[in-house]
């Protein structure tokens, strides 16, 4: 009759404890090797067109975390196939589904700001309204 869902703060994504181990050493891999080869060929080029050394210093510096960066977002998108707007905004959810209603929990814990809305959709509503949409 009530069937609790579990809380997913990604939505309908949630990866295997496996998944998400081999996802981090493929991350780091790809950190180390690839990070290493972009940072020793910026700096490389950089000292062809830039005599400042600090300047050089600061990018070749960067472009590890620049590689880091990208690689995480590229796991986002690819992995838990979610944009990165959402998986950013995204806040933890609670689900919970009767016969007829959908009961959504939502809580945004932001320090000494700390909202919880409660959304109750009627099933056979977003049924009928997914089907309206089908037929136009």
């Amino acid at each position: 009759m009530f069937k609790p869902m579990s809380p997913s703060p990604i939505g309908q994504n949630d990866l295997s404890l496996p998944v998400w181990v081999a996802s981090f050493i493929f991350i780091e891999l790809m950190w180390t090797f690839i990070g290493s080869f972009i940072t020793h060929y910026t700096e490389i080029g950089l000292r062809r067109v830039i005599q400042d050394t600090t300047l050089i210093a600061f990018v070749t510096l960067n472009m590890n975390f620049i590689v880091l960066l990208v690689l995480i977002l590229l796991f986002i998108k690819f992995v838990l196939k979610t944009s990165i707007l959402s998986f950013l905004t995204s806040h933890k959810k609670f689900i919970a589904e009767s016969e007829n209603y959908r009961y959504c929990l939502r809580c945004t814990p932001i320090q000494g700001d700390y909202n919880v809305y409660l959304y109750i959709y009627d099933k056979r509503q977003q049924e009928m309204a997914r089907l309206q949409k089908v037929l136009e």
